[in-house]
């Protein structure tokens, strides 16, 4: 309980105290005044309609009476609340409370200085509230749909709530409750003010009361000469990389949804935080497909795998669809500092290795003279040496998995490093395989790929140490990592690169 909480509550129970006392004391000078605690007993306008001091006297002993029930009875809730919190006791109960007791209050003083009989006082109060009820009948309605939005649990403060808003679904987070309007807003930030009673017809789910988070469906449409198991095997892939990215529930379902003419619809039912907007997350996975079709060679227009180009101007096909790979490892991987005639050269000189789940692609402590450049599934990353805290946080993360468009082995294949560690198919796998003298003739062509090299090894190389809880002290890691791979090959130190440096940073 943080000290601004203890000191409210202490300042409530001062009150409190001190209403006590005060109706001590008043009571206590009422009884020497007029020999009665009761000042009601002493005071009545029914013959002379005119206020004395008695008259006086009842009317402060009275509100005396009712800010003292309210207050005790507002402390009464706060204990419970605090002692209760999945039972909490709503604000709005409070405040319809405080206006039964000050209404009653008055009422009972116009009983008692009127001299007007219980009857009297039942039949007035009745036909005034019928009267003051019908006329503020929507501001009452939404004070008792407040109460039972409320009492009920059925939203609260903070919590997420999806409902149906035209033709599209809406997620938003209650803000405010009032005892006229839930006041809603959604990731985006738009508000939206509803009244209590309009608000408790609707239609909603309360995401909150869900720890998965929200259920959101995607729906796509692709043609019946495609592969259907490969095209879900690639959403569950998709599935799996946006998961690890980004705050998604492990839990989904990619499916068939049904046929249409030549036409197959495939469905990813997924989970993620409410509070994600719902763009963001579809924009998420459909980036994640589009990499991974792309590093597949699926060609959605002509809906088969990428037949050679009629103005290709190298010799096969496999060259063809392999520079087609390469061409989108590019975006994602270590290839950005190529060109393309670089990369027609490079398909000349490399070739599709497969693996099966389960078999190791890298074996920790051997020395390797080549990479791989994943194209369709998935590898997981075996990181050795773990010592007794690292295992346990590795219990809690899974090890690092390698997605299309990313590389292994290439320390290894630049400066002549063993493996430092273990890389596994976790699904069955096609990777592109490139030598060390194919990336030889490369480095000898391009002096800065040697410097764009470095830069990604590095950021790899200080992952890995961070999950092997290395104590290694690697500072200036690219630098020497370059170092490594002009000597490895025999080049000559990048211009750009020899200059910066001395920063440390590397082009």
């Amino acid at each position: 309980m943080s000290k601004a909480f203890r000191y409210r509550l202490t300042s409530h129970r001062l009150i409190l105290l001190a209403l006590c006392l005060l109706d001590c004391c008043f009571a206590v000078y009422l009884y020497i005044v007029h020999e009665t605690p009761l000042s009601w007993l002493k005071a009545s306008i029914a013959d002379d309609n005119s206020l004395g001091a008695n008259e006086w006297l009842c009317f402060i002993q009275f509100a005396l009476l009712a800010a003292t029930l309210d207050q005790l009875f507002k402390e009464l809730v706060r204990r419970y609340n605090l002692a209760h919190p999945r039972s909490h006791i709503p604000k709005i109960v409070s405040d319809v409370q405080m206006v039964l007791v000050y209404g009653l209050s008055a009422l009972t003083v116009v009983l008692v200085l009127f001299d007007l009989s219980f009857k009297s006082l039942i039949a007035t109060s009745s036909a005034i509230g019928l009267v003051l009820a019908y006329a503020s009948r929507d501001f009452v309605a939404d004070i008792v749909a407040s109460l039972q939005i409320q009492t009920t649990g059925l939203a609260r403060v903070g919590d997420w709530l999806r409902f149906q808003e035209g033709e599209r679904q809406v997620s938003s987070q209650v803000i405010d409750l009032d005892q006229q309007l839930v006041t809603l807003e959604d990731a985006n930030g738009t508000v939206r003010k509803l009244r209590n009673s309009r608000f408790l017809q609707m239609q909603f789910v309360n995401l909150t009361h869900n720890p998965d988070g929200e259920v959101r469906s995607l729906r796509l449409r692709l043609s019946m000469q495609l592969p259907e198991q490969k095209i879900l095997d690639i959403f569950n892939h998709v599935m799996e990389y946006v998961i690890s990215e980004h705050r998604f529930h492990p839990r989904y379902l990619c499916s068939i949804r049904s046929m249409y003419d030549a036409e197959v619809e495939y469905g990813i039912e997924y989970r993620c935080p409410a509070s994600m907007p719902s763009n963001r997350s579809e924009h998420a996975i459909l980036a994640a497909i589009i990499r991974f079709i792309k590093m597949a060679n699926l060609n959605l227009r002509s809906q088969h795998l990428v037949q050679s180009s009629p103005e290709r101007i190298w010799e096969t096909d496999v060259s063809a669809e392999m520079f087609a790979r390469l061409k989108a490892c590019q975006e994602y991987g270590i290839l950005k500092a190529l060109s393309d005639l670089e990369l027609r050269d490079l398909s000349q000189g490399v070739y599709f290795v497969r693996f099966s789940q389960h078999d190791e692609v890298l074996v920790h402590g051997d020395c390797g003279n080549a990479m791989y450049l994943l194209c369709e599934g998935i590898l997981e990353v075996q990181l050795p040496h773990l010592s007794s805290i690292a295992e346990h946080q590795q219990n809690q993360h899974p090890n690092p998995r390698v997605y299309p468009g990313q590389c292994v082995g290439e320390m290894s294949l630049l400066t002549g490093d063993p493996y430092s560690a273990t890389v596994i198919a976790r699904t069955d796998v096609a990777l592109i395989f490139i030598e060390k003298l194919e990336f030889a003739k490369l480095l000898h062509a391009n002096d800065a790929l040697a410097s764009e090299l470095s830069k990604l090894v590095a950021n790899r190389s200080e992952m890995n140490m961070r999950r092997s809880d290395s104590d290694l002290a690697q500072t200036g890691l690219r630098e020497k990592i370059y170092r490594k791979i002009i000597h490895f090959f025999g080049l000559k130190p990048h211009i750009n690169a020899k200059k910066k440096s001395s920063h440390k940073v590397l082009v």
